[in-house]
């Protein structure tokens, strides 16, 4: 629905009675997706809303998604450092014979058999 303007929106909405959910109302979220989705843009803001106003939904989507968060959270922090690098000029590519030789190189095996 991004394609159509706020007033025809509201008109729309007042028109049918649409009622929004009070994740906009009153948790004043401005999008949602899949509830406290470990991929969401706004995941951590969204959690912190969530254990406010839904306790018990916060505990659920821990129960669920907890190990998920985690990574959520060391990827960002592992992304964050790796663009503090580009921007300090200090970033190196990573490249395949960063790793050396492998086992079957060491062993000589050329697997012609």
């Amino acid at each position: 629905m991004f394609w159509y303007s706020n007033d025809s929106k509201k008109a729309y909405e007042s028109k049918f009675g649409v009622e929004h959910s009070d994740c906009y109302k009153k948790y004043g979220l401005r999008r949602t997706g899949c509830c406290c989705c470990p991929y969401g843009r706004e995941l951590f803001e969204e959690l912190r809303i969530t254990e406010i106003f839904e306790p018990k939904l916060y505990k659920a989507v821990c129960n669920v998604f907890g190990e998920s968060y985690e990574y959520t959270r060391k990827y960002r922090e592992f992304a964050k450092a790796m663009k503090k690098e580009q921007l300090e000029g200090n970033a190196v590519q990573m490249n395949i014979f960063d790793y050396g030789e492998s086992e079957a190189e060491k062993n000589n095996d050329t697997r012609k058999r």
